[in-house]
């Protein structure tokens, strides 16, 4: 049986845990209001998609695949009948087979040299017969130009740790080197490289148009950045840094830059030199539809002003102008990241026209564009910039 002195410890009890289970639903509420959606850059997960069976396909494309070029031909005859014996007449290609392989793996090839020497009788000299190894070795080692691009393939382009690429050229060519061995050549292949490195750079710098972009590259459990500056004339300039700062992004670009880069919206390619900027359309194009998902009343009537007072808001790819930072144009503040999601109220007033291929159409006393225009050119203060809707 319970006493009033423990009926009453319970109670009070009960009415403590109470409390404190309204302060602490309190405050989870309060961090669920201040939760805020991840950036734009962080892509949802895909749905799973029901798999369905593979569709056969048609006869006509599916009769035969494509032919490599022959490196050799093996002819079989056939002259006499084989349940016979009688003599075949006729007789011509009836079908191909081809058997593509690759050839078995080369072993290393060790060349020695021998260099003569001989002693002078009239001078009283020892003489060496000269020895040219440029081209067939890379520095003073003993490893040859072709192992030396094999490894640096291997570690750059394929990415293989260096004890991988020890056990490769064990397993496959039999040529035995340390891993310091290694190591070393790379850094040898990445000194001659130096040279034709840095002409690449400077060939992208001068081009009037520039691509740059990065991605993240960590080395040695240290996490750093991979940065790219690509042409349209075939330039491809890779540098890896600790850093995304904007600082890196200037000085790989070059203070002297004048052509126009092209970047995705990362707050750090805001401030590069040059101040002539193009951002990627592909981002103005979700960046457009995001618009129209936010403000779908601007989509199903484009006249609609605010207030019912007659006053046109510019439409959605209107609004992808102001992504574009191109000499003092629209934007809220000069390279600011906010200028992304400026709101309609932002830009309403403003001389921004949507200037379209299509016929103008008119809504009470304005004209506005239709909003499937295909080609946005934004036009305000000093600047013009172009993208696709």
């Amino acid at each position: 049986m319970v006493t009033d002195d423990r009926y009453a410890a319970l109670e009070a009890e009960n009415r403590s845990l109470r409390e404190q289970l309204a302060v602490a639903l309190a405050r989870l509420a309060d961090l669920e209001a201040k939760k805020t959606s991840p950036p734009r850059f962080v892509k949802a997960n895909r749905p799973t998609r029901e798999q369905t069976p593979r569709r056969k396909r048609a006869a006509e494309p599916n009769h035969a695949r494509r032919r490599e070029e022959s490196t050799a031909v093996v002819e079989h005859p056939l002259t006499h009948c084989p349940d016979c014996g009688s003599r075949l007449g006729g007789v011509q290609v009836g079908r191909r087979r081809q058997v593509v392989d690759v050839p078995p793996p080369a072993a290393v090839v060790v060349t020695e040299h021998e260099i003569a020497k001989g002693r002078c009788s009239a001078c009283q000299k020892w003489h060496e017969a000269p020895l040219d190894l440029d081209g067939a070795v890379v520095g003073q080692g003993r490893l040859g130009v072709r192992v030396a691009a094999l490894v640096a393939h291997l570690r750059t382009a394929l990415r293989l740790p260096i004890r991988s690429i020890q056990r490769y050229l064990v397993d496959l060519h039999g040529l035995r080197i340390s891993v310091g061995e290694i190591v070393g050549l790379l850094q040898q292949v990445a000194a001659q490289g130096a040279a034709t490195l840095t002409h690449i750079r400077d060939q992208v710098r001068r081009r009037p148009v520039v691509h740059a972009d990065e991605t993240r590259w960590p080395e040695a459990g240290r996490n750093g950045y991979a940065r790219l500056l690509a042409t349209p004339e075939g330039e491809r300039y890779v540098e890896r840094h600790a850093s995304r700062a904007s600082a890196v992004a200037n000085d790989l670009v070059g203070e002297d830059f004048t052509g126009v880069l092209v970047t995705d919206f990362y707050g750090g390619y805001n401030d590069t030199p040059g101040g002539r900027h193009q951002r990627c359309w592909v981002h103005l194009l979700r960046d457009v539809h995001a618009l129209g998902e936010a403000h779908p009343v601007h989509l199903e009537n484009p006249g609609l002003g605010r207030g019912g007072q007659g006053r046109v808001d510019p439409p959605a790819c209107c609004l992808a102008g102001g992504a574009l930072r191109h000499g003092h144009g629209h934007g809220v503040g000069h390279g600011a990241t906010r200028r992304r999601r400026v709101p309609c109220a932002a830009v309403a007033g403003r001389s921004s026209v949507c200037r379209a291929a299509p016929a103008w159409r008119a809504v009470g006393a304005e004209q506005v564009p239709s909003l499937s225009c295909p080609v946005m050119r934004w036009r305000g203060g000093s600047g013009t910039s172009s993208t696709s809707c």
